[in-house]
């Protein structure tokens, strides 16, 4: 806790800050990254806040901001089994309050993951709730800011008290994901008869097997606020063909107001059954007539709706009857009409929908703009989950810009926009990216070797290789050996580093800018000069040299890099977990190695230069091979999850918020399997690289505790013997693996131009705890003919495709997923 610029001490809970840190009103709680795990009220980490032990919940009582100590890392609150000890405040589980007497609460960069019952009970309750005081009639001004948080499974993610007329709500930045009620209707966000809810740059979605029916979930956004703003927002919440996801309406206004919705992607999900289909948004149906809903606020005074520069999709998958919903409802006739002020008296009802994106598989877009013409009606086929519309930008009449913000991704500040296009994403995306799923595509000017060229015409950094470059391989092309690249989905970017043993000491840092009509690859880092890696290599003492993995210009041993090399979006760094089998000499200039292996944890800052030696910490344990283990990035970029191939076995997570290593479970994968990256705890293993067939794991991150995974569905071909990677497309709600022939990953006399002979990509749709469903695909169009590295798979949300960057010799292959 810091009051002023004087930290007062640190405590495991909130009730330990209330209670021997003294609160103070404008005092600031630094929350520590890293996940907790809350059971009790006394563990670590827990918000709940009592009047004495054991008391009710009282809240945070004085004004103050609880947020994460280091920007980027959050504190990650577990409380998945809290129903379990009886929750309290008559069994809600309400994990952060805002008290009686709290006028001004800021909480950021803290995860909710929720409380809810199991899914034969039904509760009221909420990660963030309110309970600010309105003693004596009175409703003074107070403010709850919630920035750069996660709700997911949560019963409601933010719910604010029902009636109090001064509080304001502002959201930012946050992400709301499988928050449901096994029963009653709940809501990523409620807030009640308020005065402002104001959301900007969220993200509303589901994840398949994840979350409850859909009855269980009311609406991402309800606001009874006498005003109400949602900007920049991604609203996707997905309904499954099993049944649960989705939700009634993504946005409910029921007592009107003023109303601001713009410059967001709203994706509308039918039921499986139409008379239990629901709209997009609904406006105003509790303020038509006097009930026990109606706004009595008396500064409500004013009704009106502005609908803007949205991207609207309502996808039913079912046939229509007739009786599904329209994609907006301004009650009760869908145009402007009269409803209730604050005091009972009728007053007209403004309503401005322009400039919309929609699209149906029924007939609804159409009848969207029959009704309201300054829009305009897309395919569904041509508008992706992301609100990316394939063809291209429409523009908007009038020539007005009501969308000041547009979404950037998860916890991002939206992108700024002063355009009057239709729709809510105008992003650029490049002429390259496929419109058709599962073809294969060439991205044009991405052949590796047009641009690192060994005679130094290429671009620059990357100098001449000359005869006396220590390492036997003397070829730039020789930094693909036992490597891999690894991508950034943010900045659209393929990073590569390797080389090493007895092929090169090589160091030089690439990169792919794929985010461009014509992309083309650049050099990060250049190597370290060749006289100085020829001193060294030749030196005497050069094997006890090279166990510090780095020059004396502080750059990094080449090494292989195997599936080791990451890019971290949430810190903007591109990291080398272990570098292993770094080049080395016994007989001089030749590099025949012995391959070293260092422990070290090398990161390069995007637009900066390497870490200095020892920043990040290095991997604590022993074994040779221990570099070359399995590695998993956290689902939310705190660190990487990694089970040693040798040595010391177990999983163990890298916090990088702390630089420290937890010791979770002493199981290890089988060998030379492949992890995806983690997802909602869980990460799937797959297969082995050098055996044929059908086999797996879900691992979960909390214990390591591995479940073998039945799978239904075809056999893999005879051919397909290696397993590249495994990637979790969120989404879509599966995991793509693509195997190939294991002969094209040899980097002897195999290693040529049609070593590729067999590449299959097959889905795999988890079904059950412990089952899943797979299929193969067929890919259209001329598959990749080479392979020249260990890994190189990734998807790009943005473009909804894989990214294959499988060769230095040819160009990246995209497919587009569906």
């Amino acid at each position: 806790m810091v009051r002023g610029d004087t930290t007062i001490g640190s405590y495991a809970t909130l009730q330990q800050v209330k209670d021997i840190g003294g609160w103070q009103s404008g005092d600031v709680v630094k929350a520590t990254g890293g996940t907790y795990v809350v059971y009790g009220t006394n563990d670590p980490g827990n918000t709940t806040l009592v009047s004495n032990t054991g008391g009710i919940q009282t809240g945070v009582l004085i004004d103050t901001t609880i947020e994460w100590e280091t920007p980027g890392q959050p504190m990650i609150l577990d409380y998945s089994r809290y129903w379990q000890v009886g929750m309290l405040s008559g069994g809600q589980p309400q994990l952060l309050t805002m008290g009686q007497s709290c006028r001004n609460l800021t909480i950021r960069g803290l995860h909710f993951r929720g409380a809810r019952p199991p899914k034969v009970e039904s509760r009221q309750g909420a990660a963030i709730w309110t309970a600010v005081s309105t003693a004596g009639g009175t409703h003074p001004p107070a403010t709850l800011t919630v920035e750069y948080c996660k709700f997911w499974q949560c019963i409601d993610g933010i719910h604010t008290q029902q009636t109090h007329y001064g509080l304001s709500t502002y959201v930012r930045y946050c992400v709301f994901e499988d928050n449901s009620d096994p029963q009653g209707l709940r809501h990523d966000i409620y807030t009640g008869r308020n005065a402002l809810a104001y959301i900007l740059g969220c993200t509303f979605r589901k994840t398949k097997g994840q979350g409850y029916p859909q009855a269980g979930m009311g609406h991402a956004i309800k606001s009874r606020c006498r005003a109400t703003t949602v900007l920049g927002n991604m609203l996707n919440v997905q309904m499954f063909s099993d049944g649960t996801g989705g939700c009634a309406q993504n946005i409910n206004t029921p007592n009107g107001g003023v109303v601001v919705i713009a410059g967001n992607v709203i994706n509308h999900y039918g039921s499986l059954s139409n008379n239990q289909d629901g709209n997009g948004l609904r406006y105003g149906e509790d303020q038509y007539a006097v009930t026990v809903d109606t706004n009595q606020d008396p500064s409500l005074t004013s009704h009106s709706i502005l609908l803007a520069q949205n991207t609207l999709r309502k996808y039913n998958g079912r046939p229509a009857d007739g009786s599904d919903k329209p994609l907006i409802s301004i009650y009760p006739t869908g145009v402007a009409t009269m409803l209730l002020d604050g005091t009972g008296g009728q007053i007209p009802v403004t309503a401005i929908v322009r400039n919309n994106l929609v699209a149906s598989d029924t007939t609804r877009a159409r009848s969207f703009v029959a009704l309201y013409p300054n829009n305009t009606e897309a395919p569904v086929s041509r508008l992706a989950d992301s609100g990316i519309f394939s063809g291209g930008e429409v523009a908007g009449f009038p020539e007005v810009n009501d969308a000041p913000y547009e979404w950037a991704g998860d916890f991002t500040i939206p992108i700024a926009r002063a355009d009057s296009y239709r729709g809510g994403r105008t992003v650029f995306i490049p002429d390259w990216v496929p419109t058709t799923a599962w073809e294969w595509t060439d991205i044009p000017g991405t052949r590796w070797l047009d641009y690192i060229k060994d005679d130094g015409s290429g671009v620059t950094g990357a100098t001449k290789v000359t005869s006396l470059d220590p390492g036997p391989g003397r070829s730039y092309a020789v930094t693909w050996d036992y490597s891999g690249p690894c991508y950034s989905p943010k900045n659209h970017e393929v990073w590569m580093f390797g080389g090493g043993h007895a092929g090169t000491t090589i160091n030089i840092l690439t990169k792919y800018n794929l985010h461009k009509n014509l992309p083309d690859v650049v050099v990060v880092s250049p190597p370290t000069p060749e006289a100085m890696r020829r001193e060294y290599a030749l030196a005497p003492n050069h094997l006890a040299y090279a166990k510090k993995v780095y020059w004396p210009d502080g750059k990094p041993y080449s090494a292989h890099s195997y599936t080791n090399s990451f890019y971290v979006d949430a810190l903007d760094e591109w990291f080398q977990f272990g570098v292993s089998g770094c080049a080395s000499s016994v007989d001089g200039v030749a590099m025949s190695g012995p391959g070293i292996d260092g422990r070290d944890v090398v990161g390069f800052p995007r637009n900066d230069r390497y870490r200095m030696p020892g920043y990040w910490t290095a991997i604590p344990a022993t074994g040779d091979g221990v570099t070359r283990g399995y590695r998993s990035i956290a689902g939310d970029q705190t660190g990487i999850y990694y089970w040693n191939r040798s040595g010391t076995p177990g999983l163990r997570k890298f916090t990088f918020a702390t630089n420290t290593y937890t010791f979770i479970s002493g199981t290890t994968p089988p060998e030379f399997s492949r992890p995806s990256d983690e997802h909602d705890g869980v990460v799937f293993i797959c297969g082995t690289d050098t055996s044929l067939g059908w086999s797996g794991q879900f691992c979960n991150m909390s214990t390591g505790a591995m479940t073998t995974v039945k799978f239904t569905g075809p056999a893999l071909p005879k051919a397909a013997n290696y397993l590249m990677d495994v990637i979790w497309i969120a989404p879509k709600g599966y995991y793509v693996t693509v195997w190939i022939n294991a002969s094209a990953v040899d980097w002897g006399a195999s290693n040529v131009e049609g070593n590729l002979t067999t590449i299959v990509i097959a889905t795999v749709t988890p079904t059950g705890s412990s089952t899943a469903k797979v299929e193969i695909k067929t890919i259209a169009g001329s598959a990749p003919r080479r392979n020249t590295v260990i890994r190189g798979v990734f998807f790009d949300p943005t473009y909804e495709c894989l990214i294959l960057p499988v060769s230095y010799a040819n160009n990246v292959k995209a497919v587009k997923v569906a």
